[in-house]
């Protein structure tokens, strides 16, 4: 479509919702999204629009990088690690990815999936798979435990050192 009457004209010929695929330099005008809902489009995508910017601006990283030999120049545009964590939910999936393949998990997590430890050896405990399955191992100051958890879900996985809490 190369015109707003277009897209009207389009709109009005359909009875579903409307899809806008604004790419730009493409045939069709770049309007806002009040004007495509004027003329009756429901739905917009920019589908090239944040890679055709990340793409522009590697190449002046790169352009700084040749010249000025550092990142220093750059840091002001960069995104932090601490907001790309925020943006990632990073800290979430670390300690999933944690659980799930060194077979570690928090006490709720145990407890979640059914399990529990008759000995207490402090507040925090960490299990690790033994290497039954019926058999989780509670690596705890130091010391290796075995305490007999029946259906427990987790992996076996090497032996995990240091830390808090852990065997090392």
């Amino acid at each position: 479509l190369t015109s707003v009457d277009e897209f009207r004209s389009f709109s009005q010929s359909v009875d579903v919702p409307v899809l806008a695929n604004m790419t730009e330099f493409g045939r069709s005008p770049l309007l806002t999204l009040d004007e495509l809902r004027a003329v009756g489009i429901r739905l917009v995508l920019y589908p090239l629009t944040a890679f055709r910017a990340m793409s522009f601006t590697a190449g002046s990283v790169y352009e700084t990088l040749r010249t000025k030999d550092s990142q220093q120049e750059l840091l002001e545009i960069l995104q932090s690690r601490e907001d790309l964590y925020e943006v990632l939910d990073y800290h979430r999936f670390e300690q999933q990815i944690d659980s799930e393949e060194t077979g570690i998990m928090s006490t709720e997590q145990k407890q979640a999936a059914g399990g529990s430890c008759r000995r207490k050896h402090g507040t925090e405990h960490c299990w690790q798979a033994g290497t039954r399955p019926d058999v989780s191992r509670l690596s705890h100051r130091g010391t290796l435990r075995t305490c007999g958890i029946r259906g427990s879900r987790v992996a076996a996985a090497p032996r995990r050192t240091g830390g808090p809490g852990h065997a090392g």
